[in-house]
């Protein structure tokens, strides 16, 4: 027997609770890191050099970790919104100067847009929309 579907309001919401998990998971990452591996941590930034060099790749390593987490959260297609969700993280974090804010809770406006663009029953506007924004996001 399958689980029922969730609503759209529902998947956006999940969505952004995993858009936001995932950076602060690797913030954890890099301390528990530089607390286990002192020496990575070493120099005159420490663990911050090792974040800034862990974050670079950021939005390519959140895919394969999203798609499944975003499949047993019941989001469909969920490889797809993992795949646009790190196409607007990677947007987002290649900014002039996106900030701490804005890496940390970019999450939290990749993957709604992501699922947002991807439903399948979303009314062609709506994807027009996501494209739109995505666009814009690259643009600024």
């Amino acid at each position: 027997m399958t689980p029922p579907e969730r609503s759209v309001a529902e998947r956006v919401v999940f969505a952004a609770l995993l858009g936001v998990g995932l950076p602060i998971a690797l913030i954890a990452l890099v301390l528990v890191t530089a607390a286990v591996f002192p020496g990575l941590a070493s120099g005159s930034y420490g663990w911050l050099a090792l974040l800034d060099a862990l974050w670079e790749h950021g939005p390519w390593v959140a895919l394969p970790i999203a798609w499944p987490l975003l499949r047993a959260l019941r989001i469909r297609p969920a490889w797809a919104a993992a795949a646009l969700a790190a196409i607007c993280l990677h947007g987002l974090w290649t900014m002039d100067s996106p900030g701490m804010n804005l890496i940390v809770l970019g999450g939290a406006i990749a993957f709604p847009l992501a699922v947002l663009g991807t439903d399948e029953r979303a009314h062609w506007s709506v994807r027009a929309g996501v494209a739109a924004v995505v666009v814009a996001i690259y643009l600024a």
